[in-house]
């Protein structure tokens, strides 16, 4: 038993003095004392580095689920006219649906799709089709439309927030 009792004490002895080494500040004098400290830091900027990329892949992700939802704007055509435009989009994963209201009329958003912050769709009214490209923005979207031709750009703002 007194050799179990001595084994014992000097293990509890370099315990405690391993442990003291290891949370001493003074690591010029004893670097591998600084060899917890130096993987501890590591991984607590892993562990950051981490978390704040999952927050944006989550922030993303949000951006993109937000779309569902009533939009409007105002197309401003080259000779100044002004046509008020409504969108009422509806995201499904990575398809987009709707409808699309102008004082021309209502028409269905037609294969719809959404890639990251990309978004392209059609739109048919009085049967005429309208591509759609653009970009969907955290309080706003900005859609290139293509009309007999030439391009117009759109920003829509979420109306029903």
């Amino acid at each position: 038993m007194d050799e179990l009792d001595a084994w014992i004490e000097v293990n509890i002895i370099n315990l405690i003095q391993l442990i003291q080494l290891k949370t001493s500040s003074n690591c010029n004098t004893h670097p591998n004392s600084c060899i917890s400290y130096k993987k501890l830091n590591f991984m607590k900027r892993r562990i950051f580095t981490t978390t704040a990329l999952v927050c944006c892949f989550m922030v993303c992700l949000a951006v993109v689920a937000d779309l569902t939802g009533k939009w409007t704007g105002v197309i401003k055509i080259p000779d100044g006219t002004e046509i008020p435009v409504t969108y009422n989009f509806k995201a499904d994963g990575d398809k987009l649906t709707g409808t699309a209201e102008s004082p021309d009329g209502q028409g269905t958003i037609d294969e719809g799709k959404i890639s990251g912050s990309d978004i392209s769709f059609k739109v048919t009214i009085n049967n005429m089709t309208y591509p759609h490209t653009g970009k969907i923005y955290a309080d706003s979207c900005g859609l290139d439309i293509e009309a007999q031709g030439a391009k117009l750009h759109v920003t829509v703002k979420r109306a029903d927030k």
